[in-house]
């Protein structure tokens, strides 16, 4: 869902990003607000993209005329044209699709309504988990190819509604949590062995989902936050020390301003291995500097812990 979903509020003009309020080009904003692993000590949000309260929606309201504009011949073309309220300048080939009949895609008002449709808020784990099932290559938008494919992974293909996608969507975070959201009971047929895998890969498509147009680094903001949100689905739970490593990295002490595919790949693989306390964490393995720096900076916090014990 092109995981714009920071959908809240939206109405108020004077919110819209210059180049919606103008004719330049669409401010990409992602989904999720800063959740409670990312609070300031005293409690309040760090400043983030991804706020809460954050919402950018365009197109308007015209189901009608986004009607007009498709061929609404079966169930799914009826589910698709509902939400579909802004014209897509490319077809899934990348050829213009500047014919007679335009194609449309759901762009951002048409996933505010999706969402309100869904019972779901825009920045819930689960409206992730569709933008990846649906393999969505941009933030706040689904193409119609996109939402078939997420409506096929779903069982949802032939005839979409709401309810359904809603029910199939608990099912499926129930398949991969073990039942850890509170869900409905899954009926979802994801295979055990096959959830662990699952994971890693909405892991690291999460990396290319949040990347800016043209950009192999993504911005801090945008990588603390889909960090937040992505381990709602890990199957063994929030790993201990997310809380931690954002709290860190939104403090500045780090002084990056971006995380490199590498480091966001590893630091899957440093969560698995080392532990709650790092008491697994080995120097000599090649970990990326930034996490060496932050085991570096967590070693001093405790042993600092200890001296004022």
């Amino acid at each position: 869902m092109g995981s714009c979903l920071s959908l809240k509020a939206a109405a108020n003009p004077d919110m819209m990003p210059k180049s919606q309020q103008q004719s330049g080009k669409r401010k990409r904003r992602p989904p999720l607000p800063v959740p409670n692993s990312a609070l300031a000590s005293d409690g309040s949000a760090k400043t983030s993209r991804l706020q809460a309260g954050e919402a950018y929606i365009v197109g308007g309201d015209d189901r009608s005329a986004s009607s007009s504009l498709v061929a609404a011949t079966t169930e799914f073309d009826r589910f698709f044209a509902s939400y579909a309220f802004e014209v897509d300048p490319t077809d899934d080939n990348g050829a213009s699709a500047g014919a007679s009949t335009p194609h449309l895609k759901i762009g951002a008002g048409g996933v505010a309504h999706l969402c309100r449709d869904l019972g779901l808020d825009p920045v819930d784990i689960r409206v992730l988990l569709l933008a990846w099932l649906c393999r969505a290559r941009e933030m706040c938008a689904f193409t119609e190819a996109e939402l078939r494919r997420g409506c096929a992974a779903l069982r949802q293909a032939e005839a979409p509604t709401a309810d359904g996608l809603r029910a199939a969507l608990d099912a499926r975070l129930d398949a991969m949590t073990g039942g850890r959201a509170g869900g409905r009971v899954s009926g979802d047929t994801l295979d055990v062995k096959d959830i662990d895998v699952a994971f890693k890969d909405l892991y690291r498509w999460a990396f290319d989902f949040g990347l800016e147009s043209g950009q192999r680094t993504l911005q801090l903001p945008m990588a603390t936050d889909l960090w937040a949100l992505v381990f709602e689905a890990r199957p063994s739970g929030v790993p201990p020390l997310l809380g931690a490593w954002l709290t860190w990295l939104q403090s500045g002490a780090s002084g990056v301003k971006g995380v490199s595919r590498d480091t966001w790949n590893m630091f899957l693989t440093f969560i698995d291995t080392c532990g709650s306390d790092l008491s697994a964490y080995d120097h000599n393995e090649a970990w990326p500097s930034l996490i060496d720096d932050f085991v570096e900076a967590e070693t001093d916090r405790a042993n600092q812990n200890l001296l004022n014990c």
